[in-house]
C-alpha cells in the first residue's frame, strides 16, 4: 500500500512568501526492494521539480525588489488515484503578484507492480488514434472558455486557437477512477487565457477506446 503524506515548507524570503506543499510517498508492510526503491526515485524527482521551481522563482528576486512587489509562490498537490500499486499525483506550482497568477501542473503517473511510469498512450488501445479523440473532446469545452472571451470575434478565430492544442505522447495528465485530467498552463492555449486550464474527460465518453491495462488497472466503475 501506498502513503501519501504532506511536507511543507514555509518562510519568506526578499519580498516573496513561499508556501511549498508537496506529496512524499511510503510503501507500507513491502518487502519488494525494487518497489521501494522506485518509491525513493519518485520523492527525488518531485523534491528535484519543487527545487527547481523555487530557483526559478529566486531568479526574479532582483525585480521584485526594486520594485517592492510581493510575490506568493506556492505549490499545492492532488492524489487523483491510489490503488492497487498504481498513484497518478499532480502538483500544481504558482506564481501570484498583482493581479496576475502564472500556474503550471507537473504530473506523476506510476505503476508500481510493472514497474514503471504510466503514459498518456498506455491507456488506450493500441489501434486508436487517442491524441485526435482527446482533441475531440477537448474543443467541446474549449469552444465554450473562448466564447466567453471573445464575445465579439469570429468563429474561425476559435477554430485556429483550437486546431492549436496539441496532444501527444508528452502530454501532461493524471487521472481519477472516474476522469482523465489534461491541464494546460497559464497562456499556454492563448495570450487572454491567463489561467491554468483542465479539461476532465469522463472515462465512461471514451471507454471504447481505453486499453486492457487501463480498464482493469485504473477504471474500476463505468456507467455507459
Amino acid at each position: 500500500m501506498v502513503i501519501i503524506a504532506r511536507e511543507l515548507l514555509q518562510y519568506d524570503k526578499d519580498n516573496t512568501n513561499y508556501y511549498i506543499n508537496f506529496p512524499k510517498l511510503y510503501i507500507d508492510r513491502e518487502k519488494d526492494l525494487l518497489k521501494k526503491e522506485m518509491i525513493e526515485k519518485i520523492n527525488k524527482d518531485i523534491f528535484e521539480d519543487i527545487l527547481i521551481f523555487m530557483e526559478l522563482i529566486e531568479e526574479t528576486h532582483w525585480d521584485i525588489n526594486e520594485k517592492g512587489i510581493l510575490m506568493n509562490s506556492l505549490t499545492e498537490f492532488k492524489e487523483g488515484f491510489n490503488f492497487h500499486n498504481v498513484i497518478s499525483i499532480a502538483i500544481e506550482y504558482s506564481q501570484i503578484r498583482d493581479f496576475m497568477d502564472i500556474s503550471y501542473i507537473k504530473a506523476y503517473n506510476y505503476d508500481l507492480d510493472l514497474k514503471k511510469e504510466i503514459l498518456l498512450q498506455d491507456l488506450f488501445k493500441d489501434e486508436v488514434d487517442f491524441s485526435e479523440i482527446l482533441r475531440s473532446h477537448i474543443k467541446e469545452q474549449l469552444k465554450k472558455i473562448l466564447s466567453d472571451i471573445y464575445i465579439s470575434q469570429s468563429f474561425d478565430l476559435h477554430e485556429s486557437i483550437v486546431d492549436n492544442i496539441c496532444i501527444d505522447s508528452e502530454s501532461i495528465f493524471y487521472f481519477s477512477e472516474d476522469h482523465l485530467v489534461l491541464p494546460f498552463s497559464s497562456f499556454e492555449i492563448d495570450s487572454e487565457i491567463m489561467n491554468l486550464i483542465e479539461f476532465k474527460i469522463a472515462f465512461n465518453s471514451i471507454y471504447p477506446y481505453l486499453s486492457k491495462y487501463a480498464v482493469k488497472k485504473v477504471v474500476h466503475k463505468v456507467i455507459l
